[in-house]
This record gives C-alpha cells, sequence and structure tokens, in this order.
C-alpha cells in the first residue's frame, strides 16, 4: 500500500513537472517579421514584401514567425493583411502587443497563434476616423461603418466564444485588455511559449524575448 501511494505521489509529481515545461521558441533574422508599425496602406506595402521575401529564403518545414508589436490602424488594410497571412504557408504569429485592426490578425491567423508572458491584446469597437458631419449623415456610410463593425467583433467574439452581447459589454465605450496566459484561456493564442533571440533580434525587439534557460 506505501509502494502504491508513494508511486502515484511521484507520477504526479512527474505529471507537474512537465506541465509546467513549456517550448522555447528560437527567433532570429531570417525566422521572423516585425509588425511594429501603423497599419496603412503605406507601411504594409514594405512590410508586406519583407513577410514575402523572407518566406521565400527560408524551407518549406521551416516557420516563419511574426511578431506583433501594432496598436492597429485601417481596417480594410488590416484585411489585407490578413489575405497575406492566409496565402503564406507555415506562418505562425507572436502577440506583444496586439491592439485593435493588430489583434484581428492575431486572432483570425489560422496557424498557430503564439502568446508570451508579457502579451497585451487590446479590443474596443470600431473607430470612425477623421470622420466629419458629412460622413455621419450619409445613411450609406453609416450602414456599411454599422457592417463591418459587426463583422469586426465577430471576428473576435466567435474565436473567444462569447455571445454577441457578452463581448459587447466588455468593448463598447471602452477598452478589454487581456495579457499572458489569459490569452490561452479565452482561445485567442493556441498557447504560451518562451522567446529566445539572437542578438540581431534582442537588438529590434527590445522587451520580448527571454533567456534561453528560463
Amino acid at each position: 500500500m506505501k509502494r502504491l501511494i508513494a508511486l502515484i505521489l511521484c507520477l504526479g509529481l512527474s505529471w507537474s513537472a512537465s506541465a509546467k515545461q513549456r517550448e522555447t521558441i528560437e527567433l532570429n533574422g531570417r525566422n521572423t517579421v516585425i509588425l511594429d508599425q501603423e497599419i496603412n496602406d503605406q507601411t504594409m506595402d514594405t512590410f508586406a514584401a519583407a513577410v514575402a521575401g523572407k518566406r521565400m529564403m527560408l524551407a518549406k518545414e521551416q516557420t516563419l514567425y511574426i511578431l506583433i508589436v501594432s496598436g492597429g490602424g485601417d481596417y480594410y488594410t488590416s484585411l489585407k493583411v490578413k489575405q497575406l497571412f492566409m496565402s503564406m504557408p507555415n506562418t505562425a504569429v507572436i502577440c506583444k502587443y496586439c491592439a485593435s485592426a493588430a489583434g484581428m490578425l492575431f486572432i483570425t491567423h489560422q496557424g498557430p497563434r503564439i502568446a508570451i508572458d508579457k502579451s497585451v491584446m487590446l479590443m474596443h469597437e470600431m473607430y470612425l476616423r477623421h470622420a466629419t458631419t458629412k460622413d455621419v449623415m450619409n445613411a450609406a456610410e453609416m450602414r456599411t461603418f454599422l457592417i463591418n463593425n459587426e463583422d469586426f467583433n465577430y471576428m473576435h467574439y466567435s474565436i473567444i466564444g462569447m455571445s454577441k452581447e457578452e463581448y459587447e459589454k466588455k468593448i463598447v465605450g471602452k477598452e478589454w485588455i487581456v495579457e499572458g496566459a489569459d490569452l490561452v484561456k479565452l482561445h485567442i493564442a493556441d498557447k504560451i511559449a518562451n522567446l529566445h533571440c539572437d542578438d540581431y533580434l534582442k537588438s529590434i525587439a527590445k522587451d520580448t524575448c527571454s533567456p534561453k534557460d528560463e
């Protein structure tokens, strides 16, 4: 009986230790692109070229990592970037700071979605940028905006598994922030990992990477 209890305790400790183990992802200048700008047509032309170029240089079996550190930007441009991501094989996204449209790119990605301890995801209702009185009074414009807003929200709450009403309580008139491991709990990310970076990545992605032995 004592041996059985000891065996159960031993197995329990072993399982607990393995459960705490976390994958370490190696990032370097060849396999990583950083999205660290506002999302608009001008900045995303350069970003798209960088993504396509690095994907072509990597072997098919190698993963291209896209590290997102962006406050978002234009909705229509973000939909084009979403299509770009969908066309790229073996691509994973990592969230450091994913706000608004950048968060949408992360949560809707069809490949691996990776969180880190320092991840921050910020969600809010869609904003009308630089709206004039004429824009607001235009019924067709407002109809389009409301449809886009519903689509934008749906991309989030359908993946999180919330009802529309539940989600809107968190984002209408305010910002909803989710951090670290909570991204995994809410199905926003697939897993949480440590990042080990080469010197080049450390220099351009400050306060992002973890020591290799962490």
